[in-house]
């Protein structure tokens, strides 16, 4: 059975400007070419719910998208699509912060 294409890719491409993360390109949709960084992650528990509260970059917008709440909610759902499939690919490699410390997951 053929896999899903995913919705968003890594961008290998060299992109103009500095970045400290990884860029991603959208690559489906209203939002395909879209590249962005995603800042800092937040797990927040609300009324027995994890929500996941995030900062991003946008570094192109080809197409003038505008960056309003359904794209936030869109690259969201990514951002648990990216989260997830690193955690069942290499679990080890997440870098898991608190107030206190900072640590990978996977690590004792």
């Amino acid at each position: 059975m053929a896999q899903p294409l995913k919705r968003w890719r890594v961008k290998k491409t060299p992109i103009d400007g500095p970045t400290l993360f990884t860029p991603v390109e959208l690559t489906q949709g209203k939002y395909s070419g879209c590249v962005l960084n995603y800042g800092k992650v937040e797990l927040v528990e609300e009324d027995d719910h994890l929500r996941v509260k995030f900062n991003y970059t946008m570094i192109e917008n080809p197409n003038g998208i505008e960056t309003d709440d359904d794209f936030f909610n869109y690259i969201g759902d990514i951002l648990v699509e990216i989260m997830s499939e690193q955690v069942y690919n290499d679990p080890e490699s997440l870098i898991v912060s608190s107030n206190d410390e900072v640590g990978l997951i996977g690590n004792d």
